[in-house]
């Protein structure tokens, strides 16, 4: 009864430990816990071989898409506004002439004197 009861718990865990997965300092974590209990799944009772499949291959699928890469949306919401900024003024062009306006415009000679 004890050993159902702990393999009960650990699936318990494995189903909660997937609602914190969003957080990055806890992927690698419950990734490898799912990993382990696909790896001892045969200390489980058959009828509980379905959950730890389950979620091993949710832990697969996660993985290939972090191995893709950062969405458009992800990349924006990640970037401080000083990263911004810097792309920002890395765009802007700078007068060849040495004036302070960005296109070389007289105005800005004429305002300095």
């Amino acid at each position: 009864q004890l050993l159902a009861a702990e393999q009960c718990t650990a699936l318990a865990l494995l189903q909660h430990a997937r609602t914190l997965h969003k957080h990055a300092w806890a992927q690698t974590g419950i990734e490898l816990l799912v990993e382990y209990c696909f790896e001892k799944r045969d200390r489980f009772n058959p009828g509980q071989h379905e959950d730890i499949d389950a979620a091993y291959a949710w832990v697969r699928k996660a993985r290939a898409e972090r191995k893709k890469g950062p969405s458009a949306k992800e990349l924006g919401r990640d970037s401080t506004s000083f990263e911004r900024a810097r792309a920002e003024w890395g765009k802007a062009t700078v007068s060849t002439r040495g004036k302070v306006g960005s296109q070389g415009d007289s105005k800005s000679a004429h305002w300095l004197g």
